[in-house]
């Protein structure tokens, strides 16, 4: 929060000959910095919000780390197999 007062202040002090443009371009930063925010705040809570991952995702995702194992596991015991004879 710190560092986007810091930011935007910044940018406020470096001149411009437009006011306009000064002004649309601080307007801008600011906006950006703000929708960065409002970002990482939604993405904090993965199971709350309208921002949210399902249980089946995790269902999913533990299915395929579980058989990739057992296939890295057989590769595995395939390969020392395979040195032996």
């Amino acid at each position: 929060m710190v560092g986007g007062i810091v930011v935007v202040g910044s940018a406020c002090l470096f001149g411009c000959q437009n006011f306009t443009l000064h002004f649309v371009l601080v307007f801008v930063l600011s906006l950006l910095l703000s929708l960065v925010l409002v970002s990482v705040a939604e993405i904090d809570r993965p199971f709350q919000g309208p921002v949210r991952v399902q249980a089946d995702a995790f269902a999913f995702a533990q299915q395929t780390f579980a058989a990739s194992a057992i296939i890295s596991r057989m590769q595995g015991y395939t390969a020392a197999l395979t040195n032996v004879f």
